[in-house]
């Protein structure tokens, strides 16, 4: 197991002909241990489950690898992976349908370097994608809201928001091209339902929120 030769890999961090072997066949050392400088940061960290997702630097990311850069913030890009979805009925409210293929991917392709962390749980971020919602209706749901474009981008649809109530009311127009998670409440259970589906007992959904 890789875990095990981890304090030999970083014993040898300054040798110069050095080779490693992956499974009876020789493979790049930098390929093989490309996770070695975050993984010697995580042994040194007050709660190393917290490290792996970003509590050390004050923020989260769901998928249990800081290197994802796909934390959970209002201006995370890849809330804006999907599509709008509106009724031709007036006054239907446009709902926001995530493209989880799309995310699965860039997940994919920002953690293949760390592809040999013996830390990185594949298992954890597709239980986590699962149990994000399909799709959301920020308009109705409050722990969603629309991401706001002052000029129009393709895929965006215009939003009208009234501010006031009555006849005492402002109307402000935007352009929108996906949603933002209001708050902490709606990972907090994503998390919860994917630590349990899996057996995932390491850190608790709610500790990460604190």
């Amino acid at each position: 197991l890789i875990i095990d030769v981890l304090p030999l890999a970083e014993a040898l961090a300054g040798t110069r002909n050095r080779r490693a072997f992956l499974q009876g066949s020789e493979i790049a050392w930098d390929e093989l241990f490309g996770f070695m400088w975050c993984s010697t940061q995580r042994s040194r960290a007050y709660n190393p489950s917290e490290y792996c997702f970003g509590k050390d630097q004050n923020c989260i990311n769901p998928w249990g690898c800081k290197n994802s850069q796909m934390d959970w913030t209002e201006w995370a890009g890849w809330f804006k992976y999907g599509r709008w979805e509106q009724g031709n009925s007036r006054g239907s409210k446009p709902i926001w349908h995530f493209d989880k293929e799309r995310i699965r991917h860039e997940l994919a392709t920002r953690l293949f370097r760390y592809r040999y962390c013996p830390f990185l749980n594949a298992s954890l971020s597709e239980a986590v994608l699962r149990h994000l919602p399909d799709s959301v209706a920020p308009e109705s749901d409050k722990d969603w809201k629309f991401n706001q474009n002052y000029e129009e981008v393709p895929g965006s649809i215009k939003i009208t928001e009234r501010i006031g109530s009555g006849e005492d009311y402002d109307a402000r127009e935007f352009w929108s091209n996906g949603v933002r998670p209001v708050g902490l409440k709606i990972l907090s259970e994503i998390l919860a339902l994917a630590f349990k589906e899996i057996g995932y007992d390491d850190i608790s959904g709610k500790l990460i929120n604190k």
